[in-house]
């Protein structure tokens, strides 16, 4: 795992960097919403863009939300991106930056109820992150 995140910041240091500075200053507000617990770290943030600036997706689908760190972390990386996402006890924090255009929440929503919507609606996804426990049901809606 070590030598695929070494590769990936190899290739994509100098984008990061600049992620890192544009999300320190959004994440404080994030974490000062949940008075710092129960959300993603940075390391974990960085990674996630990483991801993102790798792998290029269109349309993120995240489960578990919370403030919505993540979901930042992962629309800052790529102008283009979406992501779609819902948490039972959903507290998204909207802060006045362009990526919240990116940015579909669906808050109070179960997974299960969100992600028959996504099929029923014919989403397609290049992407997802599951930060809740998913059930059965969610694990065969999500094949």
């Amino acid at each position: 795992m070590q030598n695929f995140i070494n590769d990936l910041i190899q290739k994509n240091g100098n984008t990061l960097d600049l992620i890192k500075d544009k999300f320190s200053i959004i994440g404080k507000q994030l974490f000062d919403a949940c008075n710092h617990t129960d959300t993603t770290g940075y390391n974990d943030c960085a990674f996630l863009s990483l991801l993102v600036l790798n792998y290029k997706p269109k349309n993120i689908l995240e489960i578990g939300t919370w403030v919505g760190t993540t979901s930042y972390a992962m629309t800052l990386t790529d102008g283009d991106c979406k992501v779609y996402t819902c948490d039972d006890s959903n507290r998204f924090v909207k802060l006045n930056i362009e990526a919240n255009n990116r940015i579909f929440t669906h808050p109070k929503t179960h997974s299960t109820e969100f992600l028959k919507r996504m099929i029923n609606d014919d989403m397609a996804f290049d992407m997802i992150f599951n930060d809740a426990s998913l059930s059965n049901e969610d694990c065969e809606l999500l094949c």
